[in-house]
């Protein structure tokens, strides 16, 4: 029995003579096949036989006269012998009933499933939107059906002595066109579809499903009951809808059968196109797949390598066994189950409004590698893309796996989603259940463990069945939280493993300095094992659960993702999920969401973690004030001692002498332990320290309000750096403090006399950058066709500029704790950069102190500082010049240049050397509250450089004037070509990654056309606009061609 299987054509007139290219190369290959291996007995064609259901007459008759018709005739087969199915793009949503598709969301019980479908197949039902796709049926489908209605139908076909029966499933009814795979985990089939085809195909030797989807689109329940029926009643499945073809054998405990995924037959001329010839051997009782694979360079279809490594592949049917103890397949009431398991651990459950319930929707693969971050560190290893593993390559090495991680890196979210993972049949190639061991709740034997396993399932089996599912195989077992220190403990776990050696099991360890480095070290658990690193979320995980968490395209979640990944940068906080996501629920709860001031989403996620981000334990009876206070005396014994931890034994002491001295009663050791479950506190062995620095920070900080030996401390020199987080913190709740604006002037200026940096700001009029970089000396009126070229690629759309970003943001993430201490540490070494650092500090404190009544103050301090920023900026780029031994700054700056010319080097060192200082200014010192003093001190400045570092402040403020100033700054500069050609960098910067309206586009538009006549010295105002007009054509030239 030979079956043509195809898929996804996705027909439209507007691609259709591309798609016409690929067409003929596929009737050519299909009767090149049947001259040399015979025609085929079916064919099948499983959705989307139209994009987007756009089922217009002009389509029609194209998927009549570009495909259907050739097809049969090249394929060697009559209309009785083809079979097809919709897809989600065959479902016109334009025409479907709106009544209906608001019925359809709700479904979710079988009966009423079954309910909806016996009335949506009625003659007289509500438009469905599979009108058109229907009538194509009627029209070409000649194989008389044994049940027919309008969303399913089944039929008996003869084929070599064979009754063969052909179930043509409908799993698009449900489709919506939601954006971002938004319909995975809620399509459905339903019970009813497969009960009615299969009452009326009895006779049968074989039986083949049909269906858009893979199974594991479908909602759980759903899945698990189509994987059981076709499994006991079916030899194979034929799908569509992953564009990228492969095929597999579906087991259970005694039987198999085929899935087949033809893969996408266009999706574009470069794209993987192709289709899938399945043969069914009677005598060897197998069945052989050959993918094709159409070749643009050639025009053709060949063998697909990508598939196998001859193009086929094949599968052998499982011969009846019987006997088998252990369930077939997990119950509705196991399912269930799990899912609660599963979903009871999510964030957004306990929290959220709006984010989804359900791990499988909002699960983030996180980065995998098989080295730890510190290794990456240490070794200087690459970061780049083949560092970290996908987890869907961990899962097909079918092997045990050790995921090791840090605190809060997921690692139980991690093995729940495995855990749901048993449920998308086929999916993950792991057994059909699963289940999940807490070794921190769990006993110490053999029995406590299978007691934990059994509980798991909150009673779906019994011991007994579970423990054949372990004898067979057929189970795959989560351990949590391994301690070597628990020694009985483990080597029960190492026991059960061994005895059911022929399961799977995941087992998640905590990461400690000695795991992080060698993962020889960790215990040997089972025979045969893999460990892998779990590290920090990147850019893209942040910007992928930012999208699931509120349902957004790339484009609407851009600027979350810019707004949390900047302020966990800034605190020097590792990108969690569970901190991401604390982030994103403060972002739902507070329309306004600014990252600008640490100290005010600091005490959010304080709140949150303490009060709504875990379930209510309070056994101390204690509420969050006390709470509150009792850390921060914490953190202020802390900096006494001059450590950062406490011994286990000494916290109890300490607790104890504080509710003494407080007269309170209290149970110091729940108290103490409830801090650690909401993640405040972190134990590490024998000793106790806050989660993460800045929190002890924070609380220190709320200490300066009411120590004033503490703040006067921190507003001396001797003590401004060590305490500067603390102060920012202080300043940024209390935003009124005259008196400490005042001082931390005072302080800043004292770091500038020790510095000895004493720049005449008019030196900067004396920089200027070495002739032409890119030419080597060419004239400048060749620098048109050049900067033309820069800047007529279009701007990237949303999706590219979060691609670059990821890009940029994977290559720097897998720095290591210790490195970025020593970053940190770097800046504050020497007079320099004790002086940069104070000025940082001094920076956000005049940001934060927006409520001082003072403003002439405020102008004063913040006049000051930009001077000060003014002078470090000359003094670096004057420094790149200098014949004397570099700084190891600069000397690490270079190694990123294009080595060979040093004209360009030089030259990108001075274009980068401003930016890089004024976007260190602006992190510090910017807000939109000083709006007022900034545009004041851009009218007034008296020097080129003042006047850059205000205006470019109010362009990454987004002031509302930015590029009036902007423009004003080129006009006041004419003749100064290096500011020209740092406004035109600015400038680039924006159009390339910045978030900005359509009107923003044509004023930089309008702005670079000003800065590249500038940067040419061109002083004819006729031949000005002559430029700018051949650059703005250029552009809209290039727009044109892009689209």
């Amino acid at each position: 029995m030979k079956i043509l299987h195809l898929s996804d054509l996705h027909i439209d007139k507007t691609i259709v003579k591309d798609q016409r290219i690929v067409l003929r190369a596929l009737f050519a290959d299909l009767e090149r096949e049947v001259k040399e291996f015979g025609s085929f007995d079916m064919v099948f064609f499983t959705g989307d036989l139209v994009a987007k259901g756009a089922y217009t007459e002009e389509n029609i008759e194209l998927v009549r006269r570009e495909f259907l018709q050739p097809l049969l005739e090249s394929a060697s087969v009559d209309r009785t012998r083809l079979f097809m199915v919709p897809g989600n793009h065959d479902v016109d949503l334009k025409s479907q009933s709106q009544i209906l598709a608001n019925a359809q969301k709700g479904l979710i019980d079988n009966d009423e499933i079954s309910r909806h479908l016996t009335e949506v197949t009625q003659p007289i039902a509500p438009r469905t939107g599979l009108e058109a796709f229907n009538s194509l049926l009627d029209e070409w489908l000649k194989a008389k059906p044994v049940l027919e209605n309008s969303h399913y139908r089944g039929y008996i076909v003869k084929v070599g002595g064979f009754n063969v029966g052909v179930a043509a499933l409908n799993s698009a009814w449900k489709s919506t066109g939601a954006p971002q795979d938004g319909d995975y985990g809620k399509l459905l089939v339903g019970s009813k579809q497969l009960d009615d085809i299969l009452e009326c195909m009895q006779d049968v030797q074989i039986r083949l499903a049909l269906q858009h989807h893979p199974i594991h689109w479908m909602m759980p329940k759903d899945t698990q009951y189509l994987h059981r029926q076709l499994l006991l009643h079916f030899d194979a499945l034929f799908h569509g809808h992953n564009h990228e073809p492969d095929a597999q054998f579906i087991s259970g405990a005694s039987k198999n059968y085929l899935v087949s995924n033809a893969g996408c037959l266009y999706q574009s001329r470069d794209f993987f196109n192709g289709y899938c010839i399945c043969t069914f051997r009677e005598q060897t009782n197998d069945w052989e797949l050959r993918a094709r694979e159409y070749i643009e360079a050639r025009q053709v279809f060949d063998v697909s390598l990508r598939f196998a490594p001859s193009g086929v592949a094949t599968f052998t049917k499982l011969p009846p066994a019987l006997g088998n103890e252990a369930p077939l397949l997990p119950t509705d009431e196991y399912i269930e189950a799990l899912q609660t398991a599963c979903n009871s651990r999510l964030l957004s459950t306990l929290v959220s409004g709006v984010a989804p319930q359900s791990l499988r929707t909002i699960f983030v693969d996180p980065p995998i590698s098989k080295v730890s971050a510190k290794q990456l560190s240490v070794e200087k290893t690459n970061g780049g893309r083949n560092v970290f593993l996908a987890l869907k390559e961990i899962l097909a090495s079918k092997r045990s796996v050790v995921f090791v991680g840090a605190k809060d890196m997921g690692k139980t979210t991690l093995l729940h989603h495995l855990c749901s993972l048993s449920l998308d049949v086929g999916q993950a190639e792991i057994a059909p259940f699963a289940s999940y061991i807490d070794l921190d709740a769990a006993g110490e034997t053999r029995a406590n463990l299978l007691e934990s396993l059994t509980a798991f399932g909150q009673g779906a089996y019994r011991r007994s069945e579970y423990l054949a599912l372990l004898r067979a195989g057929s189970i795959m077992i989560c351990f949590d939280n391994i301690k070597t220190s628990r020694s009985r403990q483990l080597e029960s776990v190492i026991a059960l493993c061994a005895e059911f050696n022929s399961c799977r099991f995941y087992f998640a360890i905590h990461e400690d300095a000695e795991y992080s480095l060698s993962a020889e070290s960790l215990p040997r658990l089972c025979r045969e094992m893999d460990v892998y690193y779990l590290h920090p979320f990147g850019r893209k995980e942040t910007r992928q659960l930012t999208q699931r968490w509120y349902g957004e395209s790339v484009a609407q979640a851009s600027a979350k993702v810019d707004e949390i990944t900047s302020l966990l940068s800034r605190l020097n906080i590792p990108r969690s999920p569970f901190l991401i996501s604390v982030l994103l629920w403060i972002r739902e709860k507070q329309t306004q969401f600014s990252p600008v001031n640490q100290a005010e989403i600091i005490d959010a996620l304080v709140d949150g973690v303490m009060e709504k981000l875990t379930e209510s334990k309070d056994r101390s009876g204690l509420d969050s004030n006390i709470k509150r206070h009792f850390l921060a005396d914490l953190a202020e014994h802390f900096h006494r001692t001059g450590s950062r931890r406490i011994t286990s034994h000494a916290l109890d002491a300490f607790a104890v002498d504080y509710f003494g001295r407080k007269g309170l009663l209290s149970a110091t050791g729940p108290f103490i332990a409830d801090l650690k479950s909401k993640r405040i506190l972190l134990e590490i062995g024998n000793e106790v320290t806050f989660m993460f620095d800045s929190i002890r920070a924070f609380f220190l900080s709320t200490r300066m309000n009411e120590s004033r030996d503490l703040l006067n401390a921190a507003l001396t020199p001797d003590g401004f750096l060590s305490l500067s987080e603390e102060l920012d913190y202080f300043t940024g709740r209390h935003r009124d403090r005259k008196e400490v604006l005042e001082r931390v002037a005072e302080v800043v200026a004292s770091f500038r006399a020790e510095a000895s940096l004493d720049i005449q700001l008019s030196a900067f009029e004396g920089i200027a950058t070495s002739g032409n970089p890119v030419s080597g000396g060419a004239s400048e009126a060749d620098d048109s066709g050049a900067l033309n070229s820069v800047i007529t690629n279009h701007r990237p759309s949303p999706e590219t500029r979060e691609e670059l970003l990821e890009s940029i943001d994977e290559q720097s993430r897998t720095r290591g704790a210790h490195e970025v201490e020593e970053i940190r540490l770097s800046r504050i070494r020497g007079v320099i950069g004790r002086y940069l650092e104070a000025l940082r500090v001094g920076s956000a404190v005049l940001r934060n102190s927006e409520l001082v009544n003072d403003v002439q103050l405020k102008r004063t301090v913040y006049k000051q500082f930009v001077a000060n920023w003014c002078e470090i900026m000359i003094a670096v780029m004057m420094s790149i010049d200098s014949t004397e031994d570099e700084n190891q700054g600069l000397a690490a700056l270079k190694s990123f240049l294009p080595p060979g010319n040093p004209n360009l080097a030089n030259y990108l060192l001075k274009m980068l050397a401003p930016n890089v200082i004024i976007a260190i200014a602006a992190e510090a010192i910017g807000t939109a509250k000083l709006q007022l003093i900034i545009e004041e001190a851009i009218s007034q400045s008296t020097s080129t450089a003042e006047k850059i570092v205000n205006v470019f402040f109010s362009v990454d403020l987004g002031f509302d004037k930015r590029f009036i100033f902007l423009k004003g700054l080129l006009l006041e500069s004419k003749g100064k070509r290096f500011v020209a050609e740092l406004v035109f960098f600015k400038l680039m910067q924006l159009y390339l990654i910045g978030r900005i309206s359509d009107r923003d586009v044509l004023r930089i538009k309008d702005l670079l056309g000003e800065s590249v006549s500038s940067m040419m010295s061109i002083d004819s105002g006729q031949e000005r606009a002559a430029t700018k007009a051949r650059l703005l054509s250029s552009l809209e030239r290039m727009k044109l061609l892009k689209h």
